[in-house]
């Protein structure tokens, strides 16, 4: 049994300290500074090699072919400038942490802290693992694998804190784990146009057009090509950049990037067969426009495997073993057959990648009452994301119950 209240204090400490500076992708310097700092502390040895932070805490007594199971958090935060109501914000301008991932370092740092000091208690051997650029497809991952970071892991499991998502039917109560067999994530790509031509002055408006109503163009199609006809399929253009914004001035160049999402391998290739079409569309309507298209695959959908997900749903219904719920957050609800959502993750390059059997789950802190939750309920990538605290604990708690539950 651990403390809660020392516990709280632990994780919100090092949580804020995290929101307060964060880091893009691959420029988490500090972050990762911060991550080694707390694992020495705690007399562990990590390593940093490409794409993230790994710590190995290991029984002794444990046999020689007890397995190594790995616990995953991702380290970078997104190009957002904060404007949650909280007094520790970021003091990075332009930059936060508005998926949570600062929530994910300091549960596993306070979990992996507590288990270096008490190793007896392990009945698997654990490696933490801190990922990198999780928001730039397709993540540290890849690297990590390639360097090897995974090497010798029977299991890898991730955690992700979620305030509201509408596939889960809006707010995810503070304490909720939910989690389900298969696909759990989307492939999640990222493709950039870019459109050209000769430009010009506005008086040629009429005679030429402008790549400005072609991007208007671009939205239509893929609203009526694919949004709409695949429901498994999600593409956004975001807004453009173009050679010039004057007003007397029609531009050379105009680029956006759609984000290209589906839930499955065959909703993925039927988009993409769609997206063919459109560009076969557009140059034979606009012959006078170049059109250039980059298509980079981003993350594959995370799978979660049935024997790997019914230990991390044990797990989940265990936390109650560690922390007295009744002094931090209700008892938790477990939700082991929740909805697929359509974000991306880059921890589904451990199975696909590596072929290590996972488990992704996710923690709800969206608050409970309709007051809480105008506090803690906004989504994610939002400038007021702001999870509730108070699921921390019950992180911690369900890496410290996988950790240590009996083996079968």
């Amino acid at each position: 049994m651990v403390d809660p209240p020392t516990l709280m204090r632990s994780v919100r400490r090092l949580r804020r300290q995290i929101h307060q500076h964060p880091e893009l992708g691959w420029e988490e310097s500090e972050t990762i500074k911060k991550v080694l700092e707390e694992l020495k502390l705690a007399s562990l040895v990590p390593l940093y090699p490409v794409g993230g932070v790994v710590c190995d805490i290991t029984n002794t007594i444990l046999p020689p072919d007890t397995p190594r199971i790995g616990f995953r958090a991702d380290l970078d935060a997104l190009p957002i400038q904060e404007d949650a109501n909280c007094g520790w914000r970021s003091q990075n301008d332009g930059i936060m942490h508005a998926c949570g991932h600062d929530c994910h370092t300091a549960m596993l740092l306070t979990a992996g802290t507590f288990l270096a000091r008490h190793p007896e208690q392990l009945t698997r051997n654990v490696r933490l693992i801190f990922t990198q650029a999780e928001e730039i497809p397709p993540g540290g991952e890849p690297g990590l694998i390639k360097a090897g970071g995974t090497k010798g892991l029977a299991e890898v499991y991730g955690l992700h804190v979620i305030t509201s998502a509408p596939e889960l039917g809006g707010v995810l109560p503070t304490g909720t784990f939910a989690t389900r067999q298969g696909n759990i994530t989307a492939h999640s790509d990222r493709i950039t146009i870019r459109l050209e031509t000769e430009g010009g002055h506005v008086i040629q408006l009429r005679e030429r057009g402008s790549l400005t109503g072609v991007y208007a163009w671009w939205v239509q199609a893929l609203e009526t090509e694919i949004l709409q006809p695949i429901p498994e399929a999600l593409v956004h253009a975001a807004t453009p950049t173009a050679s010039t914004m004057a007003a007397n001035i029609l531009p050379s160049w105009l680029e956006f990037v759609i984000s290209f999402r589906a839930a499955d391998s065959e909703s993925y290739a039927e988009a993409k067969s769609r997206l063919d079409g459109i560009v076969m569309l557009f140059r034979a309507i606009y012959a006078d426009v170049t059109v250039t298209v980059d298509h980079k695959v981003g993350h594959v959908p995370t799978v979660n495997d049935e024997s790997v997900s019914k230990t991390a749903v044990l797990a989940a219904c265990d936390v109650e073993r560690w922390v007295k719920t009744e002094d931090v957050i209700e008892v938790p609800r477990v939700w082991a057959d929740c909805p697929q959502i359509m974000g991306g993750e880059s921890f589904g390059r451990f199975r696909h990648d590596a072929g290590i059997p996972s488990n992704f789950m996710l923690l709800g802190a969206g608050g409970h009452t309709e007051a809480e939750q105008a506090v803690h309920g906004f989504g994610h990538h939002c400038p007021k994301f702001n999870p509730d605290e108070r699921a921390l604990p019950l992180g911690i708690a369900y890496w410290l119950s996988l950790a240590t539950r009996p083996r079968d």
